[in-house]
């Protein structure tokens, strides 16, 4: 469901509509409201955390003076400079994260957020998500994890 909201997988039957529009016939400003965070990202080991980040804000017309700010608010900002070659599995969690929230979105998919990621890094998650959520922003997100969905969701729906 994330990836066909996200528009990599289009429904074989049947129709998604958000706001009443056709995701399917969607238009650029679709793709601007929402901000896709995969299961598993692939990330360059030959860079560090902070070009990844300003690369995206780059993409996303993003001032390049909130890259910092990113990688403090996902607790990478003191690993910044390193390589991502360096880095453990949570923290390229964290830097996957860092590059969902580098846009503005209306709308944040995140499949699996909390893959490999510390109980830091979800208490830092699960602040970042309440604190966006009160600027009116959306979270869809999909977890195996039980325990996962109730920390971060206020609404939870089970597909089987």
């Amino acid at each position: 469901m994330i990836r066909s909201l996200a528009r990599l997988h289009f429904p074989t039957r049947g129709r998604i509509l958000v706001n009443g529009n056709d995701i399917a016939k969607a238009s650029r400003e679709y793709n601007a409201m929402f901000s896709f965070m995969p299961q598993r990202i692939s990330i360059p080991g030959y860079l560090t955390a902070r070009e990844v980040v300003t690369l995206f804000a780059r993409l996303r017309n993003t001032p390049l003076s909130r890259v910092d700010e990113i990688l403090e608010t996902v607790a990478l900002y003191d690993d910044a400079d390193r390589l991502v070659r360096e880095f453990s599995g949570g923290m390229v969690q964290r830097i996957g994260l860092a590059v969902t929230f580098v846009s503005e979105a209306e709308v944040y998919l995140l499949d699996e957020p909390t893959l490999n990621l510390d109980p830091l890094g979800v208490r830092r998650l699960r602040e970042l998500i309440t604190e966006l959520q009160e600027k009116g922003k959306t979270f869809v997100f999909a977890s195996h994890i039980l325990e996962a969905a109730l920390q971060l969701a206020d609404r939870i729906g089970i597909l089987v």
